[in-house]
């Protein structure tokens, strides 16, 4: 590899990410599976999400839409205990553990039910405005 001299530039090593998660649907009892997944200083969790349902598990739920953009904000999951957003937590070498999003209904993997908090934020709003009418 060269640099922008023409000059040797050596590749930076691959680093390998271990992540154990959460499997499972909706009504099931679910199973933490284990993926290897080579990657870069600056790769996210989503990109390892997405290598892992590319190469190796095609079925492996969970959502996303901007990818690393973090505008979207539906890619929240738990990262070894606390809620963060796939786009931007880090991959890091060794285990990291991933779970669906506590306190949400699970669809399947990582999924969860994102529009049962909006209907029911929209049904307070609603009501809230009915008695500020009043």
């Amino acid at each position: 590899m060269t640099g922008p001299y023409g000059d040797a530039v050596a590749a930076a090593p691959l680093k390998v990410a271990r992540l154990r998660i959460w499997r499972g649907c909706a009504g099931e009892q679910g199973r933490y599976e284990e993926y290897d997944v080579n990657f870069e200083d600056g790769d996210s969790v989503l990109d390892g999400l997405v290598r892992i349902r590319f190469g190796q598990q095609p079925d492996l739920a969970f959502q996303f839409s901007c990818f690393n953009a973090n505008v979207c904000k539906e890619c929240a999951i738990t990262v070894d205990g606390v809620v963060e957003y796939a786009c931007i937590a880090k991959l890091k070498p060794g285990l990291t553990q991933l779970d669906p999003v506590p306190e949400q209904r699970v669809l399947r993997d990582l999924l969860t039910d994102t529009n049962e908090p909006d209907v029911r934020g929209a049904t307070l709003r609603r009501r809230m405005q009915t008695i500020r009418s009043k």
